[in-house]
């Protein structure tokens, strides 16, 4: 094992020991789920697999409620990713709405090098819509190792040298979300983003940055299933269709019957304890691009 997947594991170590010491408070629901998510997607080329816990205390309307987001990915080339976020959100009753804010940190090996950066979020929750706004920041320099080859079986003395090099890329995303379809526990939804990502340490004097749209259907059946399918388009990474299955399992750690909440308050509108389930929306691996330069001695 080299030293890269120790690093991934040990911050997925620190992840869920700072999860443990979240969860030791009363009052506190932690909601576990793991995916597969199928397909390349925005800067990777391979599907994953995740394991995600997210925990917050018993909500209640008009008090921030904070919340731990802890989660690893295995990609299925044996590559490993990590995410730790913290955050906190706002239900105000008047308006039967919550807002929420979080900040995370995330991390991502390749045969390239490891990459880190760090993500803030802003987001306006509903029991319609969803609107969701992320901006991220590579940690380090964000360049993996530089790949040379050289090119030298010509007539005379002539060589062309390729350089490689692997950079993480920063920019921000913003998506809409809206309910299509609900009937019981079955829920419809329908999304819709952009999202801008640049090379903003110019290698080789050159930046490449794109914009792009991201759309994405979810079929959740109640709290413990979601199936979803996700395309981005770009001129960098181009059209890119992913399919991705969830099972989450919720449950209260030390008091039974918190959710009792929803049905106390809301009478028949269960919206808010789904809505405090719901982790933030945003882009979870590190998307990496390929730079490629040509130097001549002619």
């Amino acid at each position: 094992m080299n030293y890269r997947c120790h690093g991934a594991i040990s911050i997925f170590a620190l992840s869920m020991l700072l999860g443990t010491h979240f969860v030791s408070a009363e009052d506190v629901i932690i909601v576990p789920t793991i995916r597969q998510t199928e397909s390349k997607g925005l800067g990777y080329e391979h599907g994953y697999t995740t394991l995600e816990v997210f925990a917050f205390p018993e909500p209640y309307s008009d008090e921030f409620i904070p919340f731990v987001d802890l989660l690893g990915h295995h990609f299925d080339n044996g590559r490993w990713a990590a995410d730790i976020g913290i955050g906190s959100r706002y239900f105000y009753s008047k308006w039967d709405m919550a807002f929420g804010g979080n900040v995370y940190y995330d991390y991502r090996e390749s045969k390239h090098g490891i990459f880190q950066q760090i993500g803030v979020g802003a987001e306006l929750l509903t029991e319609c819509f969803n609107i969701t706004i992320n901006g991220y920041i590579p940690v380090d320099n964000g360049f993996g190792r530089n790949e040379t080859r050289i090119f030298d079986n010509f007539i005379g003395n002539y060589i062309i040298t390729q350089h490689n090099q692997h950079v993480s890329m920063s920019g921000m995303d913003a998506e809409v979300e809206a309910i299509l379809y609900r009937k019981g526990f079955f829920e419809f939804w329908g999304a819709a983003g952009v999202y801008y990502l640049t090379d903003s340490r110019n290698f080789f004097s050159q930046q490449q940055s794109c914009t792009g749209g991201e759309f994405r259907l979810e079929a959740d059946f109640g709290e413990y299933i979601a199936i979803e399918a996700l395309c981005t388009t770009d001129k960098i990474f181009h059209t890119r269709v992913q399919g991705r299955i969830s099972l989450t399992v919720p449950f209260d750690v030390f008091i039974p019957g918190t959710w009792d909440y929803c049905s106390r308050e809301c009478q028949d509108c269960c919206w808010l304890e789904r809505m405090y389930m719901r982790q933030p929306r945003r882009h979870e691996i590190i998307p990496i691009n390929r730079h490629c330069c040509y130097t001549t001695n002619y």
